[in-house]
């Protein structure tokens, strides 16, 4: 598996559409049927600030035609098409998306929208895509070729509390400083969370309702997560999270090592190196402690 990384920061609309949208043209398929199969090796996702892209093979020379489509001009071909079918994607934006928006406001700006379409012409698109789709920013990984530190310093920096609504939800989201420690962190706290939401709720009879949105900005790492959930957070229980660092452990030997997990990329794209298998599993281990250090927050008024 290779992937490729670069950054497509906000567009002049203080949004995240045109490299979503530079995404969908990139990976367009014309009517050619062995052209529509070929494609399922690739896939694309654009964030709030950075674009990534995986292919399903070990040819190197594959990826190294892929990075030269990647930087030829965009053209008008498939446009209209493409921009239908996100209008669609995004006509009923799910409550992780309207949560990435209204914190990405308190970074970007009020006018800063996400999973949302705009008016981006095919010049403003094509001057997007001549200024990020370069040589200069893309970067190629495999699982073998990441570089890895074996540094862990088991503090984070100041954590920051925030409060915001979405519709008639108040939600709160905690930050700090991005580090290659903190993303995985964070990462980590996202799952614990979910987790234990989603027991409770299978308890109680419902399915899947209720979650936490982790996230990054250039500078930061944040999770969120509804005021009404708060006291079932941050009363998880120490038998809990046990069970999870065990099971947690145990996937992660099962993971492929082919693969490269998000949270690596991220750290990839700020810091040119990933956290070792080592100072991972250490943090597993540790984090209740990083539980507890949160929960001090999640409780203060």
């Amino acid at each position: 598996m290779y992937y490729i990384i670069l950054r497509t920061p906000p567009d002049i609309y203080n949004s995240e559409y045109t490299a979503h949208l530079i995404e969908h043209l990139e990976l367009a398929v014309q009517a050619d049927i062995s052209e529509y199969f070929n494609i399922q090796q690739y896939d694309g996702t654009s964030y709030s600030y950075y674009s990534t892209y995986t292919i399903d093979t070990t040819d190197r020379e594959k990826v190294n035609i892929f990075i030269e489509k990647l930087i030829l001009p965009i053209q008008s071909t498939y446009l209209t098409r493409e921009k239908k079918r996100i209008r669609e994607e995004l006509a009923d934006p799910d409550y992780s998306k309207k949560i990435v928006e209204a914190v990405g406001k308190i970074w970007y700006g009020e006018t800063y929208r996400y999973a949302r379409p705009t008016r981006s012409s095919l010049t403003e698109i094509q001057s997007y895509h001549s200024q990020y789709y370069t040589r200069e920013n893309i970067s190629v990984y495999t699982k073998s070729n990441i570089i890895t530190t074996d540094i862990y310093d088991p503090g984070l920096n100041t954590i920051s509390r925030g409060e915001f609504r979405v519709g008639h939800n108040r939600n709160i989201f905690l930050y700090t400083d991005l580090s290659s420690i903190s993303i995985c962190v964070f990462f980590l706290l996202e799952k614990l969370f979910d987790s234990y939401l989603d027991y409770l709720d299978v308890l109680s009879g419902k399915y899947w309702a209720r979650y936490t949105v982790q996230w990054e900005h250039p500078e930061k790492v944040w999770i969120s997560y509804k005021t009404s959930d708060r006291d079932d957070l941050a009363s998880i229980p120490d038998d809990f999270i046990r069970t999870f660092v065990i099971d947690t452990l145990e996937n992660s030997e099962k993971d492929s090592e082919n693969n490269i997990p998000e949270h690596d990329l991220v750290s990839l794209l700020h810091f040119w190196s990933a956290l070792s298998k080592t100072v991972k599993t250490t943090i597993i281990w540790n984090i209740d402690s990083y539980y507890q250090q949160i929960r001090t927050h999640m409780l203060s008024k």
